[in-house]
């Protein structure tokens, strides 16, 4: 613009006052159109630089995006890794591309929470257990479905034999947000009453409000009971009779009284079947030759802490090979997302080099 303008506005004065030098004049022309097409090609050459930098940077964030949850190596920094050309995305990538998990809770569960009354609370410390109420936050459902999938990918191809329960569900936030972005069979067991009927009126709200999930609530189920007076059979599979299923809990159990977990531990010992995969805030007090066995301790994102100390643990003979392959896995991995760790420092500090330069 300022070149263009130059240009028209000496051009014109010139031409006035020295018309007779018309060499002169004609060398002047020469020398002001150089410097117009300089100053265009200036344009465009600065141009072309933002461009790529926006491009460059919007690539640097997708990056960074992609190394930083959590335990889930990304599917983009696998494939080049093994060296396997295109990336492919995984499931759970899909998955939260197409359901924003967030806005759906909030949705159902607007103007809901998960206080009880003192009466209430004195009724379920009768039970020897914790009225204490705390919840995963959506971003933690999401991170913890991503570990279990680069961990246990059968459970995100075989997802219609996968059986999963949450012990102490509360509102349900969990089974809905799981049912929602596996497809999986998902209950819950509550021993409040006031949040075993949220979790009611989450359901209906799910297919009020949302139509396309109809009968993914219908396929919900939410028990009133306490988790020690009823078989894990009935919780997890209900009515259902499917051959050979996958079961899957997750514990948020992180207030729950020592005496409480030594007695879930037993029951869980000595009902659940072999494969069961079971992830638990608090630790399992559990034995050397007990059939359920720790793999790893990891973290995830919960309503009290961006990092909940939470325990992985898998159900199988005692001195299971599976669960050493397992742990071998997680500790290859570990070694992977501490380069990840490495190159989102990195990629910070670009990033507010960056940020100072603009």
């Amino acid at each position: 613009m300022l070149a263009s303008f130059l240009y028209n506005g000496l051009i014109s004065k010139c031409r006035a006052v020295m018309n007779k030098n018309r060499l002169f004049l004609a060398a002047f022309i020469t020398l002001a159109q150089s410097f117009l097409i300089s100053g265009c090609s200036d344009e465009k050459s600065t141009s072309e630089k933002k461009g790529k930098e926006t491009h460059q940077d919007a690539s640097v964030k997708q990056e960074k995006a992609e190394v930083s949850r959590e335990g889930t190596p990304s599917s983009v920094t696998e494939a080049k890794e093994s060296g396997g050309g295109e990336a492919k995305s995984s499931f759970m990538a899909q998955k939260t591309k197409e359901i924003n998990i967030a806005e759906i809770l909030d949705r159902i569960y607007a103007n809901t929470t998960g206080k009880i009354s003192d009466e209430e609370k004195d009724k379920i410390e009768a039970h020897k257990t914790s009225a204490t109420y705390g919840e995963v936050k959506p971003e933690g459902m999401i991170q913890i479905l991503y570990y279990l999938e680069s961990l246990f990918p059968e459970l995100f191809t075989n997802r219609d034999n996968v059986y999963f329960s949450d012990i102490g569900s509360g509102r349900a936030l969990v089974p809905v947000g799981f049912a929602l972005l596996t497809g999986w069979h998902c209950s819950g067991i509550e021993i409040s009453e006031s949040r075993h009927k949220v979790a009611v009126y989450g359901l209906e709200n799910l297919g009020r409000f949302f139509p396309q999930y109809e009968d993914v609530a219908k396929s919900i189920r939410v028990i009133n009971q306490d988790a020690l007076e009823i078989p894990f059979k009935e919780v997890v599979i209900g009515k259902a009779t499917p051959k050979n299923p996958q079961w899957l809990f997750w514990i948020s159990s992180l207030c729950f009284p020592d005496d409480f977990m030594v007695k879930l531990a037993a029951k869980m010992e000595k009902e659940l079947p072999n494969g069961t995969i079971i992830v638990t805030s608090k630790a399992l007090p559990i034995k050397d030759n007990d059939r359920i066995q720790l793999i790893e301790i990891t973290h995830f994102k919960m309503t009290w802490t961006d990092k909940s100390k939470t325990h992985i643990y898998y159900v199988d003979k005692p001195k299971s090979k599976k669960v050493a392959e397992y742990r071998s896995i997680r500790e290859k991995a570990k070694a992977s997302e501490a380069k990840n760790e490495e190159l989102s420092g990195l990629i910070d500090q670009r990033l507010g080099a960056d940020s100072k330069k603009s």
